[in-house]
């Protein structure tokens, strides 16, 4: 073997030896340190995953999701737990804004009784309705409010085609916002309860 071809070999052999050096020191990428997922085939009753910091909060959000979209949710143990779904497949994807997504914000209530989503109509009157929907002037824009279709009454703010809805779901407050998709706000308040049934009860539940 000549010297050029030694030399290519030790040289190669270095650039090996530094690339694996360098793998082994970047940190693997770490899970959300608030979810735990779980599995049946772990032995587990639930499948899905599970958000909670253990002392904040003091509550608990689970979820029927695959990991994957498990790590798409937003949560850093204060509460306020945040995640971004694709109109109308219900798809998860990374935290971003666009005119087929829709950003949910939820966090727990400790006594859904009291706590009073429509307090912000207190003192007001309606200036008409539409489409069965009270129709109010609140700051700079419009607030619209109606009933769900599980009974609980829904708040929807306009401002420039940016929709922002204000309601209950079992113990927790949730908001969602959208823009561009539509201003048809009974159908995408039904799309919102019907994506939430499906986190929260599962595929073949709450329907």
């Amino acid at each position: 073997m000549n010297k050029l071809a030694k030399r290519f070999l030790y040289w190669l052999g270095v650039g090996i030896a530094v690339l694996l050096f360098l793998f082994f020191l970047i940190p693997e990428p770490k899970d959300n340190p608030y979810m735990r997922i779980y599995s049946m085939s772990d032995g587990d009753d639930f499948s899905g995953c599970e958000f909670s910091d253990g002392k904040k909060s003091g509550g608990v959000f689970r979820f029927h999701m695959v990991p994957e979209d498990c790590r798409l949710v937003v949560y850093d143990g204060g509460g306020v737990l945040t995640m971004s779904v694709e109109y109308p497949s219900m798809k998860l994807v990374g935290s971003q804004v666009g005119d087929s997504i829709i950003t949910f914000r939820m966090f727990h209530v400790s006594n859904p009784p009291p706590y009073d989503t429509m307090a912000i109509f207190e003192g007001r009157g309606a200036i008409g309705t539409t489409n069965g929907m009270k129709v109010y002037e609140i700051g700079s824009g419009v607030t619209f409010r109606f009933t769900g279709d599980d009974g609980v009454e829904v708040a929807v703010s306009e401002m420039s085609s940016n929709f922002i809805a204000k309601r209950l779901f079992d113990d927790s407050r949730v908001s969602y916002q959208y823009q561009g998709i539509g201003n048809d706000l009974k159908k995408m308040d039904s799309f919102a309860l019907s994506f939430l049934k499906r986190i929260m009860y599962g595929a073949d539940e709450g329907k």
